[in-house]
């Protein structure tokens, strides 16, 4: 890219990563502020934005960006589109100012930010989008909306308000779709991201990171954060200075070298955690505003083995965790589970295979206490024996 890259989001439908920034090129094409990647290739999207896409999202099947631009092309859509796959569109008359984050919720898109306005509605920091028209989330908050995040049933809002319909709720807000409710007691400064990990809700606020259970909002004294914080199947990242790092349920640990400046998003994507911002080196790596770290070298156990492809994650696990595996030959296959005692603990395979077959097996083993155990794979030709571990 030559500019920042604000926003990343993955299509697992159509196997695409769709990049949004401030930038106009992407991979040496032109690509206005908006680009698709197939882990190979750049595209763009028809004229893209004439200026910055800071996040996106898909409702009803077509994709919606939003951010600080007027137009698309020569088409007016004042800080929302969307892309019908042939062309840009606006969404109804925008607003009147910057979106910063967008979210599916009841079959409704919603959009927050700095704006005040929607579709002729006042509708102060958020709005919703049926398909057809803009409307009011309630009264709205007090103040910008940086974040939104769907969690447990409900619509929750992070930012720099302190008012959700009137009532206080100090810088994060949940919506039921009929009425605003304050999270906990509140946090002390804005909140700039939020994920969920663990059937927990993670928010990055003020250096830290708070976790709301759907009971109680507590501040984590294990982390910091300076930014965005995101997580997958196995483990939770956030922005530390210039620097990524990944809770692993055991431990924090910084990924490489730090950026030489801000980072401004993470996304995985074909098993790799890509980040986006406004740096343009990684250590003494120039890297041009987005970076990628590649995720099975320390997320996902691999099997070495000479005749099949076998992997289990996450390791550690907590209740549950899956295993993949091809056979690259045929013949009888046994994967199993021992303990420390070398008691069989778990069967996961035992059967013949056929050359090319292909399993996704869940492992559930809640009944198993935590300890580490012994994964062993074994067919005609080879036994190889791997430590996994269970964290509860």
């Amino acid at each position: 890219m030559d500019n920042g890259v604000w926003a990343l989001f993955n299509d697992t439908v159509a196997d695409l990563l769709y990049v949004g920034g401030s930038f106009t090129s992407a991979g040496g094409i032109q690509a206005n502020h908006i680009a698709s990647w197939d882990g190979t290739s750049w595209q763009s999207l028809g004229t893209g934005l004439d200026d910055a896409v800071s996040c996106i999202a898909f409702y009803n099947g077509e994709l919606y960006v939003g951010g600080t631009f007027d137009n698309a092309g020569v088409d007016p859509v004042n800080n929302i589109a969307r892309w019908d796959g042939a062309g840009w569109q606006a969404v109804g008359n925008g607003t009147d100012a910057w979106i910063k984050s967008l979210a599916v919720y009841n079959n409704e898109l919603y959009a927050a930010g700095f704006f005040t306005v929607a579709g002729g509605w006042s509708v102060n920091g958020i709005a919703k989008w049926d398909g057809v028209s803009w409307w009011p989330v309630g009264q709205g908050l007090n103040d910008y909306v940086n974040v939104l995040q769907v969690f447990d049933g409900k619509l929750y809002a992070g930012g720099g308000f302190t008012e959700a319909d009137g009532q206080p709720a100090y810088y994060i807000a949940s919506w039921d779709g009929t009425n605003w409710s304050a999270v906990g007691n509140g946090l002390s400064d804005d909140v700039r991201s939020m994920t969920i990990f663990n059937s927990n809700l993670y928010v990055s606020y003020d250096l830290n990171i708070a976790i709301w259970d759907g009971t109680f909002l507590t501040a984590w004294g294990n982390a910091v954060s300076y930014g965005p914080i995101f997580a997958n199947y196995n483990a939770l990242f956030s922005t530390t200075a210039y620097s990524v790092s990944k809770w692993d349920q055991l431990n924090w640990s910084a990924l490489g070298s730090p950026m030489n400046t801000n980072i401004l998003v993470l996304q995985d994507y074909h098993n790799e955690l890509y980040a986006g911002g406004f740096f343009d080196s990684v250590g003494t790596t120039e890297v041009n505003y987005l970076a990628r770290w590649d995720l099975t070298t320390s997320d996902e156990l691999f099997i070495e083995s000479n005749s099949n492809n076998l992997s289990f994650f996450p390791n550690p696990f907590t209740e549950y965790a899956t295993v993949r595996f091809r056979a690259t030959e045929s013949g009888h296959v046994k994967l199993k589970i021992y303990n420390n005692l070398n008691q069989t603990v778990g069967i996961l395979i035992d059967q013949l295979v056929q050359s090319g077959q292909e399993f996704e097996i869940p492992v559930n083993e809640t009944e198993l206490p935590p300890g580490i155990y012994h994964l062993v794979f074994e067919n005609h030709r080879e036994s190889v024996a791997k430590k996994i571990i269970k964290l509860r």
